[in-house]
């Protein structure tokens, strides 16, 4: 909903969150949240680069994650076009984005409902290469 509402300029209620990431989703964000003034870059991940993302975290450091970890750390294990669906970003904000690629922290957490079974699943389902499966 802030990716649309930011893209339209004004609130945009969605109708239903569809993603994997569904604890990132909000149907609606406040006014408050949108008019803050505070200059973001909204980017819309899809589920496969998510769940890409999970599965190669933990490969890596032996840590399940859930895909709403995953849509983050996508910016780190997916290739640009992979990880993002739309981008809403203006002139002024892509010299910012360019000063942002040299450091990069993403905070890993939120791992409590998935185990192996269920990356396998997402894995299966969104085509993703998996070692699980």
């Amino acid at each position: 909903s802030f990716a649309a509402s930011s893209t339209a300029g004004k609130l945009v209620s969605l109708t239903g969150i569809t993603s994997i990431a569904s604890s990132l989703g909000a149907l609606s964000v406040t006014s408050a949240c949108l008019d803050s003034g505070v200059s973001t870059i909204s980017l819309v991940v899809p589920d496969k680069a998510a769940v890409t993302a999970c599965r190669r975290f933990a490969d890596e450091f032996n840590m399940l994650v859930e895909p709403a970890c995953g849509a983050a750390l996508s910016y780190l294990y997916c290739p640009q076009p992979e990880r993002v669906e739309s981008v809403d970003v203006n002139e002024d904000e892509n010299k910012n984005k360019e000063k942002a690629k040299e450091t990069v922290v993403v905070i890993a957490c939120g791992g409590s409902v998935v185990n192996i079974e269920l990356l396998a699943k997402w894995c299966a389902e969104l085509n993703v290469e998996s070692e699980y499966a």
